[in-house]
């Protein structure tokens, strides 16, 4: 089954993938993140590597930006860190932020609300 928001090419025309219409999210790729604008914000993925010498983006790792922390991985002190550190980088109150998924994971689905064209420019000069 095709990803979401992906064009599929038809012999008659092209379509969209249903849920994609459905969920009227638009995509953009960023050299190889993918950001996902939704009404009220942005979804991004990201990469977390704990317990790392010292806080910082080591980069973009496959389709989410690696983040290195060095919060342990122990009772969510790595999420917890990993919304400061997203906060401060972004210049954003740590209310806006919300991890969607992979609470457990170390690839995490993060949600910013906010300006969608500020956070956007936001993500691309962290990951210059």
């Amino acid at each position: 089954m095709p990803e979401i928001g992906v064009i599929r090419e038809s012999k008659k025309k092209r379509r969209i993938n249903s849920a994609a219409t459905r969920d009227k999210q638009k995509y953009f790729q960023e050299g190889l993140m993918q950001v996902r604008k939704t009404e009220d914000g942005i979804i991004f993925k990201v990469k977390v590597q704990p317990k790392a010498s010292k806080n910082g983006i080591a980069g973009l790792y496959q389709d989410a930006l690696k983040i290195r922390l060095t919060a342990p991985p122990v009772e969510g002190k790595a999420n917890k860190a990993l919304i400061d550190f997203l906060s401060d980088r972004l210049r954003v109150k740590k209310s806006q932020l919300k991890i969607v998924s992979g609470q457990l994971s170390k690839i995490k689905v993060i949600k910013v609300v906010g300006e969608e064209k500020d956070l956007i420019q936001k993500i691309k000069e962290m990951t210059k």
